[in-house]
């Protein structure tokens, strides 16, 4: 195989591999947004059924 095409075999392998390290640390990302926002769903859940709570208890 020529030089020239060894070359470039190199150089689109590279491309490549950064791109799967970007998509790689993208996911992480997602999935810490996935995380953060089921964590905020939760606490949502609470704080409605504590308002409820303090609405029987004025009634």
């Amino acid at each position: 195989m020529p030089e020239n095409e060894t070359n470039e075999i190199l150089q689109r392998l590279t491309r490549v591999e950064t791109k799967l390290d970007l998509m790689n640390n993208a996911r992480e990302i997602a999935q810490e947004g996935v995380m953060l926002a089921k964590e905020a769903h939760h606490r949502i859940k609470e704080l409605r059924e504590e308002l409820n709570a303090y609405k029987q208890t004025v009634k």
